[in-house]
C-alpha cells in the first residue's frame, strides 16, 4: 500500500497482546482522495482551447481583399470593360487562392467576366491585382440575350403563320404548314423563363454556407461589405431598394433585379418581351438593364471572399429576336442590319474581292463594335445602315456574330423548323455513315458525290420551301437571302466547293483538303460556320445530325455533293459563346501550313468525315486512320 501512488505511510508498529502468541502488525497511512472541481476544469480547457486556435490560425492563411465591390458602369456590345481586386497576404503561411463556384452546378462566374488570373499563390506578405474583364458578345451566357433576359425557346408555338402574316396574329387563327397538314395555333408568343436554379446539395459544411451566402446576395437579404464579408440587409435598406440588390438607372426591372450572376443564371423575361411589336425596339427610349455578377474567391483552409461586380447594359440590336428589328425596304421582311451586311458582301463577291467569308470568322473586338455602333444608329434613325466604311472581313464576322447573338438561332424560330430539316436529311445521313463504314480497308477513300448518297440530298428548291414553310417570315427571308449570298460564293461554278481547285469567288482558293480544325473544303468550314449558329445550340445532336445540317446547307446554296469531303463535322469551327471561329492548330497531319493557316490534307483516305461517320453510327475510331471499326 505504500508503494501506491498518492499514498504516504505515516507509522508503522504491531501490537504487544500477551494471550496470544501473534502480534498483529498496524500502520496508518495518508491517502489523497480525488475530488471534482469543474469551475478549475473549465479553466484549464479553455487555456488549452485558446493555445491550440492560436497555434490552428497561425498555420492559416490570412489575405486581405481590396474593393471587393465595383461599378463598372455602362457596358455595350463588343465593349469590354476591366476593373481590378487587390489581394495581399497578411498571414505567416502561404496562401493559395481561387475563384469557385457558389454552387455545385454553377460557373465560376457570369459568362460575361473573365477572370485574370482564375488561382494562385501568394507567400507571406506578397500580393497579386486580378483583373475581371466584363464584355457582353457571341451568345450563350456572355451574350446580350442573356443578360438581357429575352433569350428563350419558342418552342411549338410560336406565333407565326407561315402564309405571311404577322408573328402577332391573333390566338384563333390556325394555318397549314406549307401543306404537311399540321395545323398550328397562331397565338401571340409570350417570353419564357428559362431558370437555371443552383443545387442544393453540398459537399462539404463550407460549400453549403458559401451557397447559402451566395443565394442571399443575389436575393437582397445580404450584401457584401468593403472587408470582402457579408452582411445584413435592414428592412429600412430593402424598403429603398438599396443593400443587396443595385438599381442600375433607368432600370425597369426594379431594385431587386439581378442579373447575370454565377449563381442565379435565371433569363428572366424583359419588360417588352419577345413578342413586342418592332416600332417598341427604340434602343434610345429602352432602359439600360442591370447586371450583377458575384464571384466568390476562396482561401485553401481558409475563409471566403465575396467580390461583386455591377454594371448597367445598354441594348442593342445585337441580341433582338429578328422580326423585333426595323426591316429592310426589299427584300420583305429581311431586318435592315442583315440587308445592310449581307448586300455590302454581294458587292464586294461581285468585285472579286478575296477571301469572303473564310474560316476562320474572326476580327477585332474595336471593329465589332464600330460595325454594331453603324447597325445601331441606322436602326434608331430609320435610314439605311452604311457600311461601305468597313472590310469585308469585319462585316463576314460581324454578320456571323450578329446570328450567334439573336436569342433563338435563325433555323429554330419555331424550333420545328430545325427538327423537320433533321427528319429530311435522315436517309442522307444514313447513307453517309454506311459508305463510310464500307469503305473502311486499305485504299477505301470514297466521296459523298457517289450516286446512293448524293441522290438523297434535296434539291435547292426543296431546301428553301422546307425552310420557308416551316419558319416565321423574317427567319425565312433572312435564310433566303443570306444563302443567295452564299451561293454565290460556294455554288456550282464558284470554285470554292467543288472540290477541283478551279479558281472562282474566292480567288482558287478551292478545296484546299483537309487539316486544321474541321478539315474538308473552304465551303464546308464556311457553311459549317453558318449551321453553328443557326440550328439549336447544345441541343445533344449528335455527329451525324451535324453532318447533315451542313450538308443542307450546301444544297440549298447549290454546292457539289462533295464539298463535305475531307470534312469532319464533330469537330466546331465557331465558337458560339463567344462569337467568333475557332482558330485551327497543327495537328502534327502534314507538314507546313495551307494558304489560310490550315495544315494541309493528308490525302482523302485519311479524311475526317470517317470519324464523324463512326461517331454518328456509335462506334469509335481506332488509329485515326479510315473509320477502324
Amino acid at each position: 500500500l505504500w508503494r501506491g501512488w498518492d499514498i504516504t505511510q505515516l507509522s508503522y508498529d504491531r501490537s504487544e497482546l500477551v494471550q496470544s502468541d501473534h502480534k498483529p502488525v498496524r500502520s496508518k497511512f495518508s491517502i489523497v482522495a480525488r475530488e471534482l472541481q469543474p469551475e478549475r476544469l473549465q479553466e484549464v480547457l479553455l487555456e488549452h482551447r485558446r493555445r491550440m486556435d492560436f497555434q490552428e490560425m497561425a498555420s492559416q492563411p490570412r489575405c486581405t481583399l481590396e474593393n471587393p465591390v465595383v461599378d463598372v458602369g455602362e457596358l455595350r456590345y463588343a465593349e469590354p470593360k476591366t476593373c481590378s481586386f487587390r489581394l495581399v497576404n497578411v498571414g505567416d503561411v502561404v496562401a493559395s487562392w481561387r475563384f469557385v463556384p457558389a454552387g455545385s452546378d454553377a460557373a465560376v462566374s457570369p459568362g460575361w467576366i473573365e477572370l485574370d488570373p482564375p488561382a494562385g499563390v501568394l507567400l507571406p506578405g506578397a500580393e497579386v491585382t486580378i483583373g475581371a474583364t466584363m464584355c457582353v458578345a457571341g451568345g450563350g451566357s456572355a451574350g446580350p440575350a442573356f443578360v438581357s433576359g429575352v433569350l428563350g425557346d419558342p418552342g411549338e408555338d410560336e406565333g407565326f403563320n407561315p402564309s405571311g402574316s404577322s408573328a402577332s396574329a391573333a390566338p384563333s387563327t390556325t394555318g397549314s404548314l406549307g401543306g404537311r397538314g399540321d395545323a398550328v395555333a397562331g397565338v401571340t408568343p409570350t417570353a419564357k423563363v428559362s431558370t437555371a436554379s443552383s443545387s442544393s446539395s453540398a459537399s462539404t459544411v463550407a460549400e453549403a454556407a458559401r451557397i447559402a451566402a451566395a443565394r442571399a446576395v443575389n436575393r437582397g437579404l445580404l450584401k457584401p461589405v468593403e472587408s470582402g464579408g457579408v452582411a445584413f440587409v435592414s428592412e429600412e435598406e430593402r424598403r429603398n431598394g438599396g443593400g443587396g440588390s443595385s438599381s442600375h438607372g433607368g432600370s425597369s426591372h426594379g431594385g431587386s433585379s439581378r442579373r447575370g450572376s454565377a449563381t442565379d443564371l435565371a433569363a428572366l423575361s424583359s419588360s417588352l418581351g419577345s413578342s413586342a411589336p418592332p416600332s417598341a425596339w427604340n434602343l434610345d427610349a429602352e432602359p439600360v438593364v442591370g447586371l450583377d455578377g458575384i464571384l466568390v474567391l476562396h482561401l485553401e483552409n481558409g475563409r471566403d471572399f465575396f467580390l461583386t461586380v455591377t454594371a448597367s447594359y445598354a441594348p442593342s440590336t445585337f441580341g433582338k429576336p429578328l422580326r423585333a428589328l426595323r426591316k429592310a425596304t426589299f427584300p420583305p421582311d429581311v431586318p435592315e442590319p442583315i440587308r445592310a451586311m449581307v448586300d455590302l458582301l454581294f458587292d464586294r463577291a461581285a468585285a472579286s474581292v478575296p477571301g469572303l467569308l473564310r474560316p476562320p470568322a474572326r476580327s477585332s473586338l474595336e471593329n465589332l463594335a464600330l460595325a454594331r455602333r453603324a447597325l445601331d444608329a441606322s436602326h434608331v434613325s430609320g435610314a439605311a445602315a452604311d457600311l461601305s466604311g468597313f472590310a469585308p472581313d469585319v462585316v463576314g464576322f460581324a454578320l456571323l456574330a450578329f446570328f450567334a447573338a439573336t436569342p433563338t438561332p435563325l433555323l429554330a424560330t419555331p424550333r420545328r423548323c430545325a427538327r423537320r430539316v433533321d427528319e429530311a436529311m435522315a436517309r442522307w445521313v444514313d447513307a453517309a455513315v454506311d459508305a463510310a463504314r464500307t469503305k473502311r480497308g486499305p485504299g477505301g477513300a470514297w466521296t459523298l458525290a457517289s450516286p446512293n448518297v448524293a441522290g438523297l440530298l434535296p434539291s435547292r428548291d426543296e431546301a428553301e420551301e422546307l425552310v420557308r414553310s416551316n419558319a416565321d417570315p423574317a427567319a425565312s427571308a433572312t435564310f433566303g437571302h443570306v444563302v443567295a449570298l452564299l451561293r454565290l460564293l460556294f455554288g456550282r461554278g464558284s470554285g470554292s466547293g467543288s472540290g477541283s481547285g478551279s479558281s472562282g469567288r474566292c480567288f482558287g482558293v478551292g478545296s484546299d483538303g483537309g487539316g486544321g480544325v474541321g478539315g474538308g473544303s473552304v465551303a464546308a468550314r464556311s457553311l459549317a460556320q453558318f449551321a453553328e449558329v443557326w440550328f439549336p445550340r447544345d441541343d445533344g445532336a449528335d455527329a451525324g445530325t451535324r453532318m447533315g445540317r451542313v450538308a443542307f446547307l450546301g444544297a440549298a446554296c447549290g454546292c457539289e455533293p462533295n464539298f463535305l469531303d475531307g470534312f469532319n463535322p464533330a469537330r466546331p469551327v465557331y465558337d458560339v459563346q463567344r462569337g467568333r471561329g475557332i482558330v485551327a492548330e497543327e495537328n502534327g497531319r502534314g507538314s507546313g501550313a495551307g494558304v489560310d493557316g490550315f495544315t494541309p490534307a493528308p490525302g482523302p483516305a485519311a479524311s475526317g468525315f470517317e470519324s464523324a461517320a463512326a461517331a454518328a453510327s456509335g462506334f469509335g475510331t481506332g488509329t485515326g486512320n479510315l473509320i477502324d471499326i
